[in-house]
């Protein structure tokens, strides 16, 4: 029997390897799984670990408050060594301090690392910081690279990384598919209730206005550019009633500092706590349109069919402006509220931009992987 070390902290890794975990889970006969939780996101994981159905058994709760980005990265790989202990393999995914420090460890003991979403480039080290960097040095030492689409397999052949590539989609699609589907049935059912935590009437998101979903975190956008945005978000939101503005915000205070004083008094914007998983997905699907800096929101966007405004100045993931999906946009006030504005007032470029696309997967990205899994250890 295989020793399977997952390793995840954050809400999106957990969405992104709850698929595969599960798809192990069947193969209980020939894999023991350790599911191993820095506690990079303790708070958001608990009611995740319930719709999916599993629990880490390891927790590290490395979190500790006003931490820097390589305070925690030395606080994972100190507390790793004992967790990873007699692995044959370490799963981690993504770009994030968990996943640096989980493949870092595994190369430290030298235990077989497969990296899932691999491959994602924007070419500039500083953006997105410190993502671009972190999953750069992943690729260096990972044994197994799961890359979600073609583009991503040659980014790795361009870093002459190309034994044990294998393009498989993104398991996000599998969790998305998956959690939308249950949402339908407990709709049918009239049972949304009990899933979905909303901070308002769920009647609201059914008074015939469009519903715009806006999220907004990153890093190297905090203070002035934040304001930028919020600005534009502001003006659209004052002349087109129509609207209902639905902004979790992000708990990062600088970042709360920047939307806040802007926003708080637009009455068709709801500036709400952020909102779990299944919620999340929820109010997507109902979304007239996406805006967000968030990478795999472009993912599940493009998946979805919604027109996503990208507020960013490059992306990992071009394959959803490729496909017609998605735009670039930046967080120039003035960018912000001109393609948001066309968006609203010309329909055949909504419409253009509303086509669902599988470039990022069918949602069968799991059973593809632990194929491959399966034929590397045994």
């Amino acid at each position: 029997m295989k020793k399977i070390s997952f390793i995840f902290g954050t809400r999106p890794e957990l969405i992104k390897v709850a698929p595969l975990i599960k798809a192990f889970q069947k193969e209980a006969d020939i894999f023991n799984l350790n599911l191993i939780s820095t506690g990079q996101h303790k708070e958001l994981l608990n009611n995740l670990y319930k719709w999916f159905d599993f629990e880490a058994n390891i927790n590290l709760e490395i979190m500790q408050f006003n931490q820097s980005p390589s305070q925690v990265i030395a606080n994972i790989l100190q507390k790793l060594d004992l967790a990873i202990k007699d692995s044959d393999l370490i799963i981690v995914q993504g770009d994030t301090a968990t996943a640096y420090s989980g493949a870092m460890a595994g190369f430290l003991h030298k235990i077989p690392i497969a990296h899932l979403e691999a491959g994602l480039r924007t070419d500039n080290i500083y953006n997105p910081f410190p993502e671009e960097m972190l999953r750069r040095q992943i690729s260096q030492i990972s044994t197994l690279n799961f890359p979600p689409t073609e583009r991503a397999k040659e980014n790795l052949k361009r870093e002459n990384i190309q034994e044990n590539v294998f393009v498989v989609g993104n398991t996000v699609i599998d969790s998305l598919k998956d959690t939308i589907n249950k949402l339908e049935k407990l709709e049918e059912h009239n049972q949304l209730n009990e899933f979905i935590n909303l901070p308002f009437e769920l009647s609201e998101l059914n008074q015939n206005k469009k519903l715009v979903l806006i999220t907004m975190h990153r890093r190297e956008s905090l203070g002035e550019e934040h304001k930028q945005v919020a600005k534009a978000l502001k003006r659209v939101s004052e002349e087109h009633k129509d609207l209902l503005l639905i902004f979790p915000i992000h708990p990062n205070p600088a970042v709360r500092e920047s939307i806040e004083p802007i926003l708080k008094d637009c009455p068709n914007i709801k500036l709400i706590e952020p909102l779990d998983y299944i919620t999340f997905c929820f109010v997507l699907k109902k979304a007239y349109i996406l805006i967000t800096d968030s990478g795999g929101l472009q993912e599940e966007g493009c998946s979805l069919g919604k027109p996503t405004l990208i507020l960013r100045k490059t992306t990992e993931r071009p394959e959803a402006i490729e496909e017609g999906n998605a735009k670039l946009i930046g967080t120039n006030e003035e960018n912000v509220y001109a393609n948001f504005t066309a968006l609203l007032k010309d329909i055949n470029l909504y419409n253009q931009m509303s086509k669902p696309s599988n470039v990022f997967g069918t949602g069968n990205s799991a059973e593809l992987i632990i194929n491959k899994i399966k034929a590397f250890l045994y």
